[in-house]
């Protein structure tokens, strides 16, 4: 048995626990004694709970204000783009590789090294923000202006 459920404490308080054991002792084949334990997981169903309702509040304001997200590991150079992203260059995610040459191939030409040297400077600290306005190209072939704003959410261990 392995089990997540609510209870009532005794005090009338509501409390999330997770619970396990299994049977020791069967008789005549029924069940007569189980070994268990419970263990008091409330702080983690409250933690989840508040983490969807956050997500959901992102992504509420994100659609709302038709707001591409990508999150880029320099190590991998995986890009995550998120459907508005995609969406807002006439792409689906699926149409889309996760990588930075995707990006790099969507920036205009004209646009690319001035990106490329705003964002390298800011990720090696020399600025302070990086939010070029580069054109980038739809999948119908046209070029959309796009307000680039990126910042740093980690740094190399």
């Amino acid at each position: 048995m392995n089990l997540k459920v609510p209870i009532v404490t005794a005090e009338g308080n509501r409390r999330w626990v997770h619970t396990v054991g299994d049977p020791v002792k069967v008789e005549d084949g029924e069940v007569v004694r189980v070994a268990g334990a419970f263990q008091d997981i409330t702080k983690q169903k409250t933690a989840e709970r508040e983490l969807r309702r956050k997500q959901e509040q992102l992504s509420m304001a994100l659609e709302g204000g038709n707001i591409g997200t990508w999150n880029w590991d320099v190590e991998t150079d995986e890009v995550l783009f998120n459907r508005q992203w995609a969406e807002m260059l006439g792409y689906t995610r699926e149409e889309l590789d996760f990588h930075f040459s995707t990006w790099e191939e969507l920036v205009h030409p004209e646009d690319l090294k001035r990106a490329t040297t705003v964002l390298r400077r800011y990720v090696e600290g020399e600025t302070d923000t990086y939010d070029p306005e580069i054109r980038m190209r739809t999948k119908s072939g046209q070029w959309r202006w796009i307000q680039t704003v990126g910042r740093v959410v980690e740094r190399g261990r």
